[in-house]
């Protein structure tokens, strides 16, 4: 099983992979909100949710 770091690099990596296979933002806003999900149920520290979702805001900001 991943550990906390594991988990917020793949999602990471999966959101940047994700958006230059298809070139739109669905997933990353899909794997931002499953992150969120688990962020608002205590499962996922602030400080991994904070790096996820500045990805996020990265790639929909400038790309």
């Amino acid at each position: 099983m991943e550990n906390t770091e594991e988990y917020c690099n793949r999602i990471i990596q999966e959101m940047i992979k994700s958006y230059e296979d298809t070139g739109n933002k669905d997933g990353v806003s899909k794997l931002c909100r499953e992150a969120y999900s688990l962020y608002r149920n205590n499962e996922l520290p602030s400080e991994y949710y904070g790096k996820i979702y500045y990805t996020a805001m990265e790639i929909g900001h400038y790309k």
